[in-house]
């Protein structure tokens, strides 16, 4: 027969452990630890912000300080929480110690951090000046900016311009970095201008902004473009007809003349222009193929014809040169 054990203290029959549950939460009685914690992942505490990985895990240490102990068992039980302004809860808690189970509340609260106080105040420590932008690289930025959010870097004013759009950044390193990615992607030429804002006197240094000078090309990925190799070492007068396909340091494309794949960068050429594609029907393939002009209407020979395979009343997409229509395949 099992034998029967007792609380020592009030001698109520107990199950296990040394002291029943009531006994046990005054004998183990912990201060309940206040957590606060920004929506950028970061939680304040003695005096600074820290950052942490999820807040699961932030209360499991914040509880082990509590107690004093790692040697604990803690369950904490469901709760919502949406770190926002004036979002505070109690999390219910249990915890282990020494074969005693005793709950433990965790005040769980937000609180505003430097990073989104210098969201909400203009705060910027340089601008990204875009010109020649468009959707797609508008989209690339704010994917960018979307990721490293968490760090504190963000746009805190957005500003239309004659040529283009300013952002106003919190970071100037960000900055550069940024700037590198876009003419990775997209092409185009960036400027880094360093400018005086202001002096730190305890530090005895100069402040500074940055403005990243980003211009993009007038051009994208699966323009038609006429330009003119004329600033490279080896120059040539004679415009190429040009379908890009891909945008960078180097420019790549389909030479709709010869067929042949050139790569270039932009500092190299002048841009003659940007060809708009148009849409035509074939209406003879013998003894050479044929098109109904999209701008006359009149019968035009495809000049680049070897590029394709063509049958009649086929629709093609082209676009009109000074070397006649051209096949865009």
């Amino acid at each position: 027969m099992k034998r029967e054990r007792f609380c020592p203290k009030c001698g109520v029959p107990i199950t296990s452990g040394v002291l029943c549950s009531d006994c046990a939460q005054v004998s183990f009685s912990f201060e309940s630890p206040l957590v606060q914690v920004s929506e950028f992942s970061r939680t304040y505490e003695k005096g600074k912000w820290i950052p942490f990985q999820d807040i699961d895990s932030l209360l499991l240490r914040r509880i082990k300080e509590a107690v004093g102990r790692e040697d604990i068992s803690i369950e904490i039980h469901p709760f919502e929480f949406v770190p926002q302004p004036k979002e505070k809860i109690i999390v219910e808690t249990t915890i282990t110690i020494d074969e005693q189970v005793v709950s433990l509340p965790v005040r769980l609260s937000y609180r505003q951090c430097d990073y989104g106080q210098k969201e909400k105040t203009g705060y910027y420590e340089g601008i990204l000046q875009i010109q020649n932008e468009h959707d797609d690289v508008l989209n690339f930025i704010e994917k960018k900016f979307m990721k490293v959010a968490g760090k504190g870097v963000f746009v805190t004013k957005t500003q239309k311009t004659k040529k283009g759009i300013d952002l106003y950044v919190t970071n100037k390193h960000f900055l550069r970095i940024i700037g590198q990615q876009i003419i990775e992607h997209f092409g185009g030429t960036l400027d880094l201008n360093p400018q005086l804002f202001s002096r730190d006197h305890l530090a005895s240094k100069h402040i500074y902004r940055l403005n990243a000078l980003v211009v993009l090309p007038t051009f994208k990925k699966g323009d038609v473009i006429s330009y003119v190799l004329d600033k490279a070492r080896v120059q040539e007068k004679k415009p190429v007809i040009l379908h890009v396909t891909s945008m960078g340091r180097l420019i790549k494309g389909k030479d709709l003349l010869t067929g042949k794949i050139l790569a270039f960068e932009q500092k190299f050429i002048s841009l003659q222009a940007v060809l708009p594609l148009q849409t035509a029907v074939v209406n003879a393939v013998e003894p050479q193929v044929s098109i109904i002009h999209p701008e006359s209407f009149q019968q035009e020979p495809l000049v680049n014809s070897s590029l394709g395979s063509f049958s009649l009343d086929q629709k093609v997409t082209v676009v009109v040169s000074e070397y006649g229509c051209l096949f865009v395949p």
